[in-house]
């Protein structure tokens, strides 16, 4: 007799659950949470579409004492290569190592943070999080956000692709390397900690411009909606 294998969990999705006791999700909903976060999501953010926030949050920075972010942005760059430069090293040392995922997380932000721009890669970071003030529809929720983060982020470099023969197209193309979900998170938390200053202040100035915008587009309403005294 076979086993009952209920529908897949995500609404609107009638394909039957994979095998198992705890499987909730079909197939394909659960690689789309494994890759994406959430199993809603479809397709991650491309670099073409992140690319005006990109510019939008150097116009912000332009707008400011540059040079002294960018020296703070290079600073804790640097602090957080070295930090997890140094966990890698004291990990080879111990028997214990920790967790896998943690022990790959670092080993991730190293060989990213090495082959990157400190100032670009704060600057993608900031980017997504305009993003999703502006379109909060992107991310449905917070783990699909962070998964996006992270992607965004590791996609600086090409030591975070895998390249592959295509038959079909005849030439080499390249994907992304997944990472486990945990690996993901950690590495999230990790940038979030070290970046999270800069981020704030990003959403503070976006934030109080688009609030002097309202006022400017408030007040040239009040001004062509006067009508002087005949």
């Amino acid at each position: 007799m076979k086993r009952y294998r209920p529908p897949c969990s995500v609404r609107g999705c009638t394909r039957l659950v994979r095998s198992g006791p705890a499987a909730r999700m079909c197939d394909t909903h659960r690689q789309r949470k494994r890759r994406n976060g959430d199993p809603n999501v479809r397709a991650c953010v491309r670099k073409k579409e992140l690319k005006p926030y990109v510019t939008e949050v150097r116009r912000l920075i332009r707008r400011r004492n540059r040079d002294q972010i960018e020296s703070a942005l290079i600073q804790i760059h640097s602090t957080l290569l070295d930090d997890q430069r140094t966990a890698v090293a004291m990990r080879e040392k111990s028997h214990f190592r920790g967790p896998r995922w943690s022990q790959q997380a670092s080993h991730e932000l190293v060989r990213v943070l090495v082959d990157v721009d400190p100032v670009e890669s704060a600057f993608t970071l900031g980017a997504l999080y305009l993003m999703r003030q502006r379109e909060p529809y992107r991310f449905p929720s917070d783990a699909s956000f962070v998964f996006a983060l992270v992607r965004a982020w590791r996609k600086q470099t090409d030591l975070s692709y895998t390249s592959y023969w295509d038959n079909d197209a005849g030439r080499v193309k390249k994907k992304p390397r997944e990472l486990s979900p945990r690996t993901v998170v950690t590495i999230a938390e990790l940038l979030i900690e070290a970046y999270g200053r800069f981020l704030g202040l990003v959403m503070l100035s976006e934030r109080r411009e688009e609030e002097a915008r309202r006022d400017i587009r408030k007040d040239l309403a009040v001004g062509f909606a006067y009508s002087p005294p005949s």
